[in-house]
């Protein structure tokens, strides 16, 4: 479990990184494809025997996963405000967009609006991928269980 997590895990750092820089919204879609390819990943390689194993394995891959993908949209997003976007840019782009001054715009408002938002995001992503990374080990569990050979029978003597 630990494996797969640091295996999505690596793969949301980069994504999330990326996709907050050039685009700068929340991406709980995202979340829910990790968080599922989490679970799943982590009962292909720990191969537990119950389902509820399996759940805890997924739910714990989603949430190593998930901390790595967050740790990344914040990454992304502080490049974003402070390097690519600083608020003397962008208050001074609003100026120049509406004709006014380009004091009429608080830049701190702006920064606190994105970093009140980056909260938001950062929970529902990670309480997305723990939770479908559980589910999506559950699931994997359950996929794998009908689809694996039965067991060879017992001989009682």
């Amino acid at each position: 479990m630990i494996k797969s997590g640091i295996i999505v895990g690596a793969i949301a750092f980069v994504y999330l990184l990326v996709t907050s820089i050039a685009m700068g919204f929340c991406t709980p879609v995202e979340a829910i494809i990790l968080g599922l390819f989490a679970g799943a990943l982590a009962v292909f390689i720990d191969k537990p025997q119950l389902a509820n194993k399996a759940a805890l394995s997924g739910g714990v891959a989603g949430l190593i996963a998930g901390i790595l993908g967050v740790i990344g949209n914040v990454i992304g997003t502080l490049v974003k405000t402070y390097v690519i976007f600083t608020p003397q840019t962008v208050n001074s782009l609003a100026g120049q967009i509406t004709g006014m001054g380009s004091t009429a715009f608080d830049s701190t408002i702006s920064t606190l609006g994105t970093f009140f938002s980056l909260g938001c995001c950062v929970i529902l992503d990670l309480v997305l991928m723990v939770g479908l990374g559980a589910l999506g080990g559950y699931l994997w569990h359950q996929y794998k269980g009908r689809n694996a050979a039965p067991p060879p029978p017992k001989i009682v003597s």
